[in-house]
């Protein structure tokens, strides 16, 4: 990629052949493109079928295998960080590092202004570690809560008067030979 100067305005030229699939993921998820949206249009755009579409196949080709729905999210991460965490703790912050960088230099690969190197996949590495070491106290959190529910439930089904109604859903389900629990 040259960039020319015109009456101190920088105008970026982008190589002339681009494949089709790489102009379209630019035309939809260009750094500066992402940054003018608001956070509800941004987490649309990127849930939208057609934007994966595009997507997966730049993404494949870039960084190799990988869940494509979560190297997209590091446009919310970089850019919408206030919607993204609720605070930032070192975890967050680590990824939030990781991932501006990363989306930067897959911008210039797309582009040809720069080749895919050890850096990158370096880059790549640390933000999906990143990305899974943030996310798994919530899993952790959410796997409690499901306990907790779960517990509920079979306390409710030990405390079920002998009147409760033929079909509510925990007489049928025993009637059926199903309980909450084994036991």
């Amino acid at each position: 990629m040259k960039r020319k100067a015109t009456d101190a305005v920088t105008i970026t030229v982008l190589p002339a052949v681009l494949p089709p699939t790489t102009v379209e993921y630019l035309n939809i998820l260009r750094i500066e493109h992402v940054k003018s949206m608001d956070f509800e249009m941004l987490v649309a755009h990127l849930r939208r079928d057609t934007t994966l579409q595009t997507a997966r196949p730049c993404i494949a080709e870039v960084v190799g295998a990988c869940n494509a729905r979560v190297f997209l999210a590091a446009y919310m991460i970089a850019f919408k960080p206030n919607n993204v965490f609720e605070v930032m703790d070192d975890l967050a912050r680590a990824l939030f590092d990781a991932s501006g960088p990363m989306l930067s230099v897959f911008e210039e690969i797309l582009t040809k202004s720069r080749e895919k190197d050890p850096a990158f996949e370096a880059m790549t590495t640390e933000y999906f570690l990143r990305f899974s070491a943030w996310k798994k106290p919530d899993s952790e959190k959410l796997v409690t809560r499901i306990k907790h529910a779960l517990v509920a439930l079979y306390t409710a089904e030990h405390h079920l008067p002998e009147t409760e109604s033929p079909d509510s859903l925990i007489k049928v389900m025993h009637a059926f030979g199903i309980s909450l629990f084994p036991r």
